[in-house]
């Protein structure tokens, strides 16, 4: 969910840049409702993020605005109702029961109704089988850039068999655990005196540390519209060689989440949109709308998709051999817990 949160947020701006274009009243304010977050197999809880951007004519004001004290309700096929409890600190979060699992085969409805009693239903968003993933491999990748260097890392790529009953759609997301190795006895500290030197101050802890991120942020999309019912091997992700991450192994996991069709071509249409890079001869970019409605106002324009996914999930551990061109290790002299939220903690399968 937070990989699509971010992309949502950070393209809102551009994305509203195409909407009502002749629409040239600056003085009359619009709010946009955006909502973000889906329901998988996996165990919950599972969120929901909604926010309100105001926008005069086509010009988005810049701010993002939690929806607080909203009833939001998950409703199955089956006509049984879930409720969602809103998340403490005011974000606009609301976040099921944990014991809330979604099954395959069903359809699922998302339910919002306003404080101000403004009420939003989803699309019906039926439940596909996702096809287990049968093997990971990974492979060198080494990117040219424009100023003439490269940037190199690795590509992991998923493999497994599609069903050939179906038409099926498919998204991959990741996420990752490294170690990093810092030199904490080598800390500099500013001079206590005010003055411009930095003298030696080193730290008793601590040197090894182990850091979980989100895996890169490109949407990556499949249809199985020449490959149906065979294996299929697609890239689901790649892990960048900063310098950093391959102090020891990096352990990739990947998540193959199953789309309907009409997810796949929201998904499809938010990624070009990302691609657009502002040339004059580029298209203009489409008016993103999802599966979200105004009961009242259907002409409402809602930006964000809710999925419902079920999801195959398998990982791999990548060393640092796998690399042919590796990147001379960046040395960190402070403590690692300092560096993006390491715990010094070590994980029970490493």
């Amino acid at each position: 969910m937070r990989n699509i949160s971010v992309i949502l947020i950070f393209f809102l701006a551009f994305i509203a840049s195409c909407i009502d274009p002749l629409d040239v009243n600056i003085d009359r304010e619009v709010n946009i409702l955006v909502v973000e977050g889906a329901i998988t197999t996996q165990p919950g809880p599972h969120y929901i993020r909604l926010t309100i951007s105001a926008k005069y004519g086509s010009i988005f004001d810049g701010f993002v605005r939690p929806i607080q004290k909203a009833k939001v309700i998950i409703r199955d096929s089956d006509g049984d109702n879930f409720k969602l409890i809103e998340v403490e600190g005011g974000s606009g979060v609301y976040a099921t029961a944990s014991d809330f699992l979604p099954v395959v085969g069903k359809s699922y409805t998302l339910l919002i109704t306003t404080a101000s009693g403004l009420e939003y239903t989803s699309l019906p968003e039926k439940i596909n089988k996702a096809a287990e993933i049968s093997e990971l491999n990974a492979e060198f990748s080494k990117i040219p850039l424009v100023n003439g260097t490269f940037q190199t890392g690795l590509d992991v790529y998923a493999s497994f068999q599609d069903d050939p009953e179906d038409k099926d759609f498919y998204m991959w997301k990741s996420n990752g655990t490294y170690q990093t190795i810092t030199f904490p006895e080598n800390y500099l500290a500013r001079d206590p005196n005010g003055g411009p030197a930095v003298i030696p101050a080193p730290k008793d802890c601590c040197k090894d540390c182990w850091v979980t991120e989100l895996g890169d942020r490109s949407i990556r999309l499949l249809k199985d519209d020449n490959v149906n019912g065979n294996v299929i091997s697609d890239l689901a992700a790649y892990v960048e060689d900063d310098g950093i991450r391959f102090a020891d192994k990096y352990l990739i996991r990947i998540e193959q989440h199953s789309l309907t069709r009409e997810a796949f071509q929201f998904f499809s249409l938010l990624r070009d949109q990302i691609s657009i890079n502002g040339d004059i001869f580029d298209p203009p970019p489409a008016t993103l709308r999802g599966n979200m409605i105004n009961l009242t106002n259907p002409d409402e324009n809602v930006i964000g998709y809710f999925r419902a996914s079920d999801v195959s999930i398998d990982s791999l551990f990548l060393t640092k051999e796998m690399l042919l061109e590796p990147k001379p290790l960046e040395q960190i002299d402070d403590d690692c817990r300092t560096y993006n939220g390491g715990t010094s903690l070590k994980p029970d399968y490493w």
